[in-house]
């Protein structure tokens, strides 16, 4: 099961016009799933991840050099 990704919209009125910002939270550990499938953005399209395997590769380099004290940590788990 993949994790909820977190997201804002921030609106803002400009000298020219309203504009709609959408942040959304990076993946930290294994790529975003969306009903089983994993995406990733090509120019303005989705697309499947596993027709990418050069950019899968990648991906998953940038999350082996994640660095140990930017990752999450678990809380209250008991001793063993």
């Amino acid at each position: 099961m993949s994790r909820r990704i977190m997201f804002r919209f921030f609106e803002l009125e400009t000298e020219h016009g309203f504009v709609v910002l959408l942040k959304i939270e990076r993946a930290t550990n294994k790529p975003v799933q969306f009903s089983g499938q994993e995406f990733i953005r090509v120019g303005s399209c989705k697309k499947n991840l596993k027709e990418y395997p050069e950019k899968e590769r990648e991906l998953w380099r940038v999350f082996d050099k994640t660095p140990y004290e930017d990752l999450i940590s678990l809380q209250n788990v008991p001793e063993s």
